[in-house]
């Protein structure tokens, strides 16, 4: 008995094999490609990304011989955004990511709507997410506006478009993690919200149909048969899952190319100032929905500042200079897509990444600290690419006060939907290998923290 992951992410899409208990059998990674056409815009080419799909799987299965798929589940950056055509197939626009901000907001910030969109939708109005996108491509591509006059357009998440492409029955439906990232998604409803599409100028027609998180979509072609496809889910929404059944004390902190922060919501609970609410799985029997801290500058911001490039050791700059980061548009708690990123002080090449990599802390505490309104937090779980980083880890223990505990399997996304694709069982994984760091007293990072959070605050008031 194995289960097929497919993990299909900003930066490359990855294949994983688990056996019936949890363990670790095999990966492929295939990169992708982002281009940046002008500022502001993010695309990736969708035949690239399926290619990508196509190719780990391949890998990944002729490096393990005759073996047999019980079931694969697949995974998608969320918030990005494409349009085809429903009868060649035929993708109409590039893959515009979640990092683009080509619409900006409908409604300026003071909008009584806004609320209204936040209470049906758990999410802030923005750009980053897919109304805005969708809405640019109906009314600026011309592809788009041609099949959409034929009746042939399809638009909606990436993950749609995958499975529509993937699978020889082409589905055309969208799960509620995906969905729920569009704000067009009515999280007590499940489902696409006819006022909202109004706003937005969205018709439903085009739309993918609602469906569960777990069902038989279809069948995926492989070098092993045709393997049932029965999970779909965002990247991020299946990290809780990673070491098994979520925990209500824990706050799931995954560290890539943005860092985002997920705690289980207990029921009838009002989400905190500046937070999201968002769905991670919905299947007729289970339904579970997170607080959720979105930092859009993480492995992005060592990106844009060149601070990869930086040898040495992080984080043993004595005092590092403060980095106000809005790489990506600032997000939440603060929500300002257009906040100005700069450095307060200065230093050399090593104390500039630090303090960059110190600023993606604060930005997590600073999430953390809403969080926290809703109850005691116990620990930190952290995964993802920074989350690699030793030293990254202790900081944020001594940050945040808190235990940080790193699951030693790094691949969280697939180990999280290998789990739903199991079936949740009770014993998967049961002693999963894990490293933990403890908070060493009072830290000077407490106190640069203090100085950040001030001329952050500063900054947003002008």
């Amino acid at each position: 008995m194995h289960y097929l992951t497919i993990d299909q992410g900003g930066h490359g899409s990855r294949a994983v094999l688990f056996d019936g208990s949890g363990r670790l059998v095999g990966s492929a990674l295939v990169n992708v490609a982002e281009h940046r056409p002008m500022p502001g815009r993010v695309e990736q080419d969708p035949v690239e990304i399926l290619e990508s799909i196509r190719n780990a799987v391949h890998r990944l299965l002729a490096a393990h011989g005759d073996i047999e798929i019980t079931a694969a589940g697949l995974a998608t950056q969320r918030s990005s955004v494409i349009c085809w055509d429903r009868q060649s197939g035929e993708p109409l626009t590039p893959v515009i990511s979640w990092q683009d901000r080509r619409q900006g907001p409908f409604l300026p910030p003071h909008d009584r709507s806004h609320e209204e969109v936040r209470r049906r939708t758990g999410l802030r109005i923005s750009p980053h997410y897919g109304a805005g996108k969708l809405r640019w491509c109906l009314e600026n591509n011309r592809a788009v506006a041609s099949s959409m006059k034929a009746g042939r357009l399809a638009c909606g998440p990436l993950a749609s478009f995958l499975l529509f492409s993937l699978l020889p029955e082409r589905p055309l439906v969208v799960d509620p993690a995906n969905g729920c990232r569009t704000l067009l998604w009515n999280l007590e409803g499940g489902g696409w919200d006819q006022e909202l599409l109004e706003w937005a100028g969205v018709p439903r027609s085009v739309l993918p149909q609602p469906a569960p998180t777990r069902s038989r979509f279809g069948f995926l072609s492989t070098a092993a048969g045709p393997v049932p496809l029965t999970v779909l889910n965002g990247d991020q929404s299946c990290v809780p899952f990673a070491l098994g059944k979520p925990r209500e004390d824990t706050v799931y902190v995954n560290l890539g190319t943005g860092a985002f922060l997920q705690r289980i919501r207990s029921r009838g609970s009002s989400s905190p100032n500046g937070l999201l609410r968002s769905v991670i799985l919905q299947d007729g029997k289970v339904s579970l929905q997170v607080e959720e801290g979105t930092v859009n500058g993480a492995g992005s911001a060592l990106d844009v500042t060149g601070c990869n490039e930086v040898q040495g050791p992080w984080l043993e700059s004595e005092e590092p200079p403060l980095y106000l980061n809005g790489v990506s548009g600032l997000g939440s708690p603060w929500w300002e897509p257009d906040f100005p990123t700069r450095f307060i002080g200065e230093g050399d090449a090593a104390a500039t990444r630090d303090g960059v990599v110190e600023s993606i802390l604060f930005l997590i505490r600073a999430n953390l600290d809403r969080m926290r309104e809703c109850g005691p937090v116990d620990r930190l779980v952290v995964t993802g690419g920074l989350s690699r980083s030793t030293p990254v880890c202790r900081r944020l223990a001594d940050l945040c006060d808190l235990t940080v505990v790193r699951p030693e399997m790094d691949e969280a996304t697939s180990a999280g939907l290998a789990f739903l694709t199991a079936g949740s069982p009770g014993n998967w994984n049961e002693n999963p290998a894990v490293e933990t760091f403890t908070p060493a007293g009072d830290h000077p990072i407490r106190r640069r923290y203090g100085r950040w959070l001030s001329a952050m605050e500063r900054l947003l008031q002008r």
